[in-house]
Order: structure tokens, then C-alpha cells, then sequence
């Protein structure tokens, strides 16, 4: 398997696993199913039996939804929880482990014997369900007021949607590592599964440019220039080097004594 998809993979679980509000949707869908206990669970099961059931299902089952879901987003070069369709996609092709995984639960618990016939009527229940909660999940997990705290860049920047919250701040400047985008900025740095160029039109409003087939830099993140050799190096406020290719010589050294002008 392709080491980027699963790298990117983690790194989606790794960000969506660190919002609280995944874990209050996680909440509510298992005191509903406690609660009411569906599919016979209340005539058999005290609460207390009935809870941990329901978790046990839950916990497995939106493990195995979570990282479908993920795996989807990162197939298409995504963060899934950006785009509805991809999270459905991957809601529903999560609910053919689940329905196998919910029948072996149920195995241990019941006694209950695994046949196809009750695979199938299992499969039957779990995709409304995977693709309910996916959807209840998606919108619960959009951006919001909280999503940005005071000070912070905009979210209207594509860009940095794709971030975890508390890394979205004005970008200081990109690299390219691999297959993916570094996007700094003065909050922190993030590895996005995205070209450059994609990732510089998401970038609409910011001041900056490429300096390198491998690099773009915003104007507000120079914090210097050199020549080193004949090669011309900006230095970011992080302290990073980046360097500009001759064929950006021209265009880099106008902004830059534009700038220059400007702040004199």
C-alpha cells in the first residue's frame, strides 16, 4: 500500500481524534443507544450490560468508519471532513467491515451464530445507520466560531481549512516534501497531501509569490535576504532559508526592493 496514503491517513485520524466535538457526537449517538436500547437489546440486557454492549459496538465500529473515511480523504488528495461526499462514500464503505465486525460482537455476547443470511440482514442495517452518523459527524465537525481564536487568519482562506484549528494562522510560507505541502505558519506547520500549485490557489488573498519550483513564500514572512554564491536566499522570520531559482531572480528582487521602497 502506498506509505503517503497511510501516513496521511494517520495524520487524519491523529487531528480528527483531538476535536472534543467528535467525542460529544460520540456521547450522544451512545446514550441514544443505551437509552432506547434498538434490536432487542432493552428486552435482554439490563442497563449497566446494555452500556457496555453499546459502547464496545460504538467504539469498534466507529474506529473502523473513522478510518475509512480517512483513507477516502487521503485517495483523493483530501481532508475528508472538508467534503461531504467523500465522508459519505467512506461512511458507507465502512459499513461492510462493520456489519462483520457488529455479528462476531455479537458472537461473543449473544451466542448468536454468523451465517451469510445474517450477515446480509446485518449489512442491511448498517449502512443507514454508518451513513447517518457520518453525516451527523461531518456537520458537527465544520468550522466555527470556536474553530478560530482571536487573532487568528481568517478561515476564508481555503488553505488553511485544511489545518488543525490551532494551527491556522497567517501563512508564513510552503514547501514541498514528497507528495505533500508543508504549510507554515506563525501558529505552527502542517504536512498537507496536496500539489503547490493547488495548494497557492487556495491561497487567494495572500500577499506572496514563488520563489522555487518547491517553494512559495508570503511577503509578510521575509524576514531578510542574501546572496550566498551568486544564489539569492530569503531567510523567513522562523529563522528558515528558502532559496530563490534563477528563473525567479527578476520577479523576487522587484517585490523586494518594492517593499523595500515601500517601508522606507
Amino acid at each position: 500500500m502506498n506509505g503517503g496514503l497511510v501516513q496521511f491517513t494517520l495524520r487524519e485520524l491523529k487531528w480528527v481524534g483531538s476535536l472534543p466535538r467528535l467525542w460529544l457526537v460520540f456521547a450522544l449517538v451512545l446514550a441514544i443507544f443505551a437509552l432506547t436500547g434498538p434490536f432487542g437489546t432493552y428486552e435482554v440486557l439490563h442497563f449497566p450490560a446494555r452500556l457496555g454492549y453499546w459502547f464496545i459496538v460504538q467504539a469498534v465500529t466507529w474506529s473502523i468508519a473513522l478510518t475509512t473515511i480517512a483513507f477516502c480523504g487521503a485517495v483523493n488528495g483530501k481532508r475528508a471532513y472538508d467534503h461531504f461526499p467523500v465522508v459519505l462514500t467512506g461512511s458507507v464503505m465502512a459499513s461492510v467491515p462493520i456489519a462483520l465486525a457488529v455479528e462476531v460482537i455479537g458472537i461473543f455476547m449473544f451466542g448468536r451464530n454468523l451465517t451469510l443470511t445474517s450477515y446480509i440482514w446485518q449489512l442491511a442495517l448498517s449502512v443507514p445507520i454508518s451513513a447517518l452518523i457520518g453525516s451527523l459527524v461531518y456537520f458537527f465537525l465544520q468550522p466555527g466560531g470556536d474553530d478560530v481564536p482571536s487573532g487568528e487568519a481568517p478561515v476564508q482562506i481555503r488553505l488553511l481549512k485544511r489545518l488543525p484549528p490551532e494551527k491556522r494562522g497567517p501563512v508564513q510560507y510552503l514547501s514541498m516534501q514528497d507528495h505533500y505541502v508543508e504549510v507554515v505558519t506563525d501558529k505552527g506547520r502542517e504536512l498537507v497531501l496536496l500539489r503547490l500549485a493547488d495548494a497557492i490557489e487556495e491561497l487567494a488573498g495572500v500577499e506572496g509569490f514563488q520563489v522555487h519550483r518547491s517553494h512559495w513564500v508570503a511577503l509578510d514572512g521575509i524576514d531578510s535576504s542574501r546572496r550566498e554564491g551568486g544564489k539569492l536566499i530569503l531567510r523567513m522570520r522562523d529563522g528558515a532559508e528558502i532559496p530563490v531559482s534563477r528563473s525567479y531572480h527578476k520577479e523576487v528582487k522587484v517585490v523586494l526592493d518594492h517593499n523595500a521602497d515601500s517601508g522606507s
